[in-house]
């Protein structure tokens, strides 16, 4: 129980460490994004004319902090979230001032997030129970053992890792509007217009009725949006 109590406390720590340094960049985009217009699409034209910056690389996408090109691409990642948010493709939703704080509005998404995250449920309770149950049974295994039970784990949470880097990066991307890197800005040109955008890829998924094991495991999809996690709940929003 102590064990388990001391991964919380780092759980927690850890995630008020990660909520400030994303609340801090988002503060850093959002200005990039209304202040230098220009050079953000300048700096992201010369990113994809140089080979390796593309982040749907397979490459990129399980290990995205190596992206040499990662910066860029992020600033114009938010820059095109934050066109489609305060100017909605559908007419008839109102839209939202060019000064809007998307960073705020960010801000605030992420610690309600956070904060359900903090809150472990019973499950991973007994998990946690279970896991460190496991490695005390592991302590009475010979030497050799206990080396070749931690190598198998350590290799098995790495892969672990990139599946889940793979699968949260093409859902990111599946998310965000791409851009015309073809695309000129100059005084008559308003970057802040849909027409430099194409659509996000996930609106080209259908809506269609699963098997009946899918229905079963995870309920009929509540929109598009659900279709891109593969383990969704089985209610979503509307």
């Amino acid at each position: 129980l102590f064990a388990v109590l001391i991964v919380f406390i780092i759980e927690v720590v850890l995630l008020i460490r990660l909520g400030e340094r994303e609340k801090k960049r988002w503060e850093e985009l959002e200005v990039y994004a209304r202040e230098n217009q220009e050079r953000l699409l300048f700096n992201y034209q010369k990113a994809m004319e140089k080979r390796g910056g593309n982040q749907d690389s397979c490459i990129w996408r399980l290990m995205p902090f190596c992206n040499p090109f990662g910066k860029v691409e992020e600033a114009m990642n938010y820059y095109a979230l934050r066109c489609e948010f305060i100017r909605p493709r559908d007419k008839t939703r109102p839209g939202l001032p060019k000064d809007f704080r998307f960073d705020m509005y960010l801000s605030i998404c992420m610690g309600e997030v956070l904060g359900d995250l903090v809150e472990i449920s019973i499950r991973t309770w007994l998990c946690l129970e279970i896991f460190f149950a496991l490695v005390y049974a592991v302590s009475y295994l010979p030497l050799y053992a206990i080396v070749l039970v931690y190598f198998i784990f350590g290799w098995f949470l790495f892969g672990w890792m990139l599946l889940i880097s793979n699968t949260m990066n093409r859902i990111k991307l599946q998310l965000i509007p791409r851009i015309n890197i073809h695309a000129t800005v100059n005084e008559s040109s308003n970057l802040l217009s849909q027409d430099l955008f194409s659509p996000p890829k996930y609106l080209n998924k259908k809506l269609e009725r699963r098997t009946a094991i899918g229905r079963y495991l995870k309920g009929e999809p509540a929109n598009k949006h659900q279709l891109l996690f593969t383990l969704a709940d089985r209610k979503g929003p509307e």
